[in-house]
C-alpha cells in the first residue's frame, strides 16, 4: 500500500486511502488495552510519514491547477 501512495495517479491514491481508512476504522471502537495500542502504534508508525508526504504532494497539486474537476478529485483525496 505504501508503494502505491507514490503513484501520480490520483484515482489509485484515492483507492489506497479508502483501504487505509478501513484499516484504521478498525481501531475506532477498540478498547484501549496494551495489545491494541501496541498494534495501533505499529500501524501508525508505518503509515505516518508516507501519508504526510502524500498530503503535502496533493496540497501542492491543488495550488497548481485552476480547473474545477481536478481540484474536486484532489480534495476527495484529502478528505478520504
Amino acid at each position: 500500500l505504501i508503494a502505491r501512495l507514490k503513484t501520480p495517479d490520483i484515482n489509485v491514491i484515492n483507492g489506497v486511502l479508502r483501504v487505509l481508512h478501513s484499516i484504521f476504522k478498525r481501531y475506532q471502537n477498540q478498547s484501549k488495552n496494551p495489545a491494541v495500542l501496541k498494534e495501533l502504534k505499529y500501524v501508525l508508525d508505518l503509515f505516518a510519514e508516507p501519508l504526510l508526504r502524500l498530503y503535502q504532494q496533493v496540497a501542492g497539486m491543488l495550488t497548481q491547477t485552476q480547473e474545477i474537476e481536478p481540484q474536486r478529485v484532489l480534495l476527495t483525496a484529502l478528505n478520504t
